[in-house]
């Protein structure tokens, strides 16, 4: 089974906009080089500072704040969005469901939304209940993002990182992946040239390798 190659990455933000072509032109040859299966955006704007007809890939879209690509291989089964928080997609891997949660808090007013559409898809008691799930996205600074994961059954792979570019004054990590207890990960790292080098983005893409966890 070949394991997925997601990245979840925040740019268009208010602190370094994408103004021009040429940072489009970036972000489009950085997604397409490194071939991913699952890419997660967020961002002011998100959208539209992207080429998403450049790209191999499916997308949906919700309020210009969330765009999450699927690759050809990956049939888009269905997506819903709710409220401006979120946008919640699924798609089929190796025969089994797996949801993919893109998530784009302004403020603390919007979490209540958002845990309530995880809850609806993470409950094992809820009709929507899918087991293998993917959240991932931008957080609003305080959330405490430990107690979330245990309420909701998940795991931050995105701590196993270190601290994102802008922690330069002890500022919290933006941008965060989560996965289900069922799901597994390898090789989580930052992406740090797009960042460094073209100046685009609010915090480093987080990427990682991940799989279905052996039954033992």
């Amino acid at each position: 089974m070949k394991n997925l190659k997601i990245v979840s990455f925040n740019i268009g933000s208010k602190y370094i906009p994408i103004k021009d072509n040429r940072k489009k032109q970036i972000i489009t040859d950085f997604i397409n080089e490194e071939d991913y299966d699952i890419v997660m955006l967020q961002g002011d704007n998100v959208s539209s500072n992207i080429n998403t007809k450049s790209l191999d890939y499916n997308s949906t879209k919700f309020n210009n704040r969330v765009v999450t690509l699927y690759k050809d291989s990956l049939p888009l089964l269905g997506e819903l969005t709710y409220g401006g928080v979120c946008n919640v997609s699924l798609t089929n891997y190796a025969r089994t469901f797996l949801a993919c949660i893109n998530i784009n808090l302004k403020n603390n007013n919007e979490v209540r939304e958002m845990i309530e559409v995880c809850n609806k898809y993470g409950n094992y008691d809820s009709e929507y209940f899918v087991r293998n799930r993917v959240v991932a996205g931008k957080f609003p600074s305080g959330f405490n993002l430990q107690g979330f994961c245990n309420e909701m059954d998940l795991v931050d792979i995105s701590s196993l990182i270190g601290k994102s570019y802008y922690d330069k004054n002890d500022k919290e990590m933006l941008n965060h992946i989560l996965i289900s207890k069922s799901l597994e990960s390898e090789d989580v790292h930052k992406c740090i040239g797009i960042v460094d080098i073209a100046k685009v983005g609010e915090d480093y893409p987080i990427e990682a390798s991940l799989t279905y966890k052996k039954i033992r």
